[in-house]
């Protein structure tokens, strides 16, 4: 009974669960407000839920509609994957010794959000069953719209990691041994001691993993293997993650210069999930760079965002088509206003309001309520 139970609680899944439910609150946080904005706890009377239970594109909601918000979904899962990864593969040295370290991460980080997936599925299928009462084949339709949107993301990240990403047999002959890093894993983690970590005097304690199958694997000591060749894994694998982080803040930034073009806006869910994307992964690269002092750092540049949008040059003004706005700016003080309250101008509002009235009389006299009697205060 023991030993099933330590099989169990030092699998790499059930480790990473614990050690982000213990260090990556924040981030789990974000999870958190998109379940509530699903479940209506935040912003019912918004109507925030029916931005993920609706999602509307082009004017209608079917199957592309829910692909884009299951594209951006997949997207935010895969930025969680990255974001973890960067703050949390120090303490598994193993995965630099296995093939494909990224992809095997990702599948033993995949608990929390196929949890929020499933409740996401449950609740589409709930509203469209329950208060749209649509057929089973729209929203089998709009499922697999979803699903369809969720994988093409992970599918594309698959391929550029494959191509890009380095494990230990990239590293087997000596001449291509990179350069000791060993004293700088990363900026902001420069007491990461990586010797100490492969002596199991430090290590996070994992004995399992699950393999791309899912068929679980001991993890193999790799004290054996040199430090540089380790933490150069880890780097580059890192400086893959901050890549696919950086697409991310720049397809968010450039499908709102596109807004004014009806192909992309996209539906309102998506766009929460781009941002949130962009959230976390700012989160993440803070505390990756800076470490304890990403705190520090974050309010540091909010308020010197907060200073360099007072500038007109940094600022976005909605504008009304059709208004000069190279003119003299309007004054709306007391007596500008009371320049056009003249009593000929009360005369005409009251004339026009009057005839409007008059009119909405004629049409509905036949009605019941087919008297009535107009009084104005002079």
């Amino acid at each position: 009974m023991r030993k099933r139970f330590d099989a169990v609680f030092y699998a790499f899944p059930f480790q990473l669960v614990i050690l982000q439910i213990r260090s990556s609150q924040l981030l789990l946080g974000l999870w958190l407000v998109i379940v509530l904005f699903i479940s209506g706890a935040i912003g019912r009377k918004l109507g925030l839920q029916y931005l993920f239970l609706d999602p509307e594109y082009l004017g209608g909601v079917y199957f592309g509609s829910f692909f884009f918000v299951g594209f951006t979904l997949g997207g935010f899962w895969m930025t969680w994957n990255l974001t973890t990864y960067l703050l949390t593969a120090h303490h598994f040295p193993f995965l630099a010794s296995l093939s494909r370290p990224f992809t095997k991460f990702c599948i033993n980080n995949a608990f929390l959000p196929l949890v929020f997936i499933i409740y996401y599925f449950i609740a589409i299928i709930s509203f469209e069953n329950g208060y749209e009462k649509l057929p089973p084949y729209i929203i089998f339709q709009n499922c697999l719209g979803l699903l369809m949107g969720i994988l093409s993301l992970i599918m594309i990240n698959t391929i550029y990691f494959y191509f890009t990403n380095k494990d230990i047999f990239s590293y087997n002959i000596p001449a291509k041994l990179p350069p000791d890093l060993s004293k700088n894993i990363a900026p902001g983690r420069r007491g990461v001691d990586l010797d100490a970590i492969k002596q199991d005097s430090s290590r996070w304690k994992v004995t399992t993993y699950l393999t791309e199958t899912c068929q679980p694997r001991v993890v193999r000591s790799v004290a054996h293997y040199d430090s540089r060749m380790l933490m150069n894994i880890f780097r580059q694998n890192h400086l893959n993650a901050l890549v696919i982080q950086l697409l991310s803040m720049l397809i968010l930034m450039g499908l709102g210069q596109m807004i004014d073009y009806p192909y992309f806006r996209i539906p309102a869910a998506a766009s929460v999930f781009i941002f949130g994307s962009v959230i976390m992964a700012i989160i993440g690269a803070l505390i990756y760079w800076f470490d304890q002092w990403w705190v520090t750092v974050f309010i540091a540049l909010m308020l010197i965002l907060n200073y360099a949008t007072s500038f007109e040059i940094l600022s976005f003004y909605n504008k009304a088509y059709g208004l000069n706005y190279k003119t003299e700016k309007a004054s709306y003080t007391y007596e500008k206003l009371q320049d056009f309250c003249n009593q000929d101008q009360v005369k005409k509002d009251k004339a026009q309001t009057i005839a409007i009235l008059e009119n909405w009389l004629q049409k509905t006299k036949n009605t019941p309520t087919t008297s009535l009697k107009w009084s104005f205060c002079a």
